[in-house]
């Protein structure tokens, strides 16, 4: 049964508000933070819009299934490959077991789970290795290399190894 649109822009706009919210909050925060070392402050504020995109695709999954948590949601039976087989072409119906609110619970936590290291890739190593080159002789004689090396790092999937120790010049990583 598909979400009313009411629910959809609710979540949507809940979620992203959420998300400005802890990205202005951390933005305020990290640079405060006196434990930590200066480069870790960096390293903190690189990670601010991991945290919060994380945290609006964790609420927002929360919000939009909602219901499924509160209602429960169909269980079926394991079926053997014969049996999908017969569901797939027709010739056998599956009925549900009942309805559950901790498969409901499950389902919607692995969910949000997902979303975060859906998310992980490419909002966490890619800042994390470009401070790591930022600090390479090959990047501090060539400071407006910074931004071309950021986005294809990004744009090749965070980079590999090999093309790192090539601009790095080190033998290990």
């Amino acid at each position: 049964m598909p979400l009313p649109t009411s629910t959809v822009v609710k979540s949507y706009f809940t979620a992203v508000t959420a998300s400005c919210g802890v990205a202005l909050g951390l933005n305020a925060l990290v640079p405060r933070l006196k434990s930590l070392s200066p480069n870790a402050k960096m390293l903190a504020g690189r990670l601010v819009p991991f945290a919060a995109v994380a945290s609006a695709g964790v609420l927002n999954v929360f919000l939009m299934r909602g219901e499924e948590i509160r209602q429960g949601i169909d269980v079926f039976p394991v079926l053997t490959e014969d049996e999908k087989h017969k569901v797939e072409t027709g010739d056998l119906e599956i009925k549900s077991l009942g309805k559950s609110k901790k498969a409901a619970t499950l389902a919607v936590g692995e969910t949000a789970v997902s979303r975060v290291l859906n998310s992980t890739p490419i909002m966490v190593l890619p800042p994390l290795i470009l401070v790591r080159l930022q600090k390479t002789e090959w990047l501090k004689q060539r400071p407006k290399m910074i931004t071309p090396v950021n986005l294809g790092e990004s744009r090749t999937g965070c980079g590999g190894r090999r093309w790192l120790k090539l601009i790095s010049n080190q033998d290990s990583f």
